[in-house]
């Protein structure tokens, strides 16, 4: 079980929209939401790969979006979907 969890809020791509930039997250610690920190694509992927859990909550009517998990596929791409596409997607987050 990870230690800790993150949630995404926001989301910086680059001018193709295919890789991330970086991200605006916050620890979810004991069920308590901490304050936000700036992560670039480097520190996400190495949570991710250390077994820390980060999510990102599906933007939709409030209080009923989805919570979805994040996860790293074959070709190294950070995605919510699963699908293995050669490009980064964490949903309709809102811009940084």
């Amino acid at each position: 079980m990870p230690l800790t969890c993150y949630l995404v809020e926001k989301v910086r791509y680059d001018g193709q929209r295919r890789r991330i930039e970086r991200v605006r997250v916050h620890p979810i610690l004991g069920g308590v939401t901490g304050f936000a920190m700036t992560w670039y694509r480097e520190k996400l992927v190495a949570a991710l790969e250390g077994g820390s859990d980060v999510f990102v909550v599906a933007p939709g009517v409030p209080g009923t979006g989805r919570v979805l998990r994040l996860s790293m596929n074959e070709a190294g791409c950070v995605r919510v979907d699963g699908e293995d596409e050669l490009a980064d997607f964490l949903g309709d987050l809102p811009p940084m």
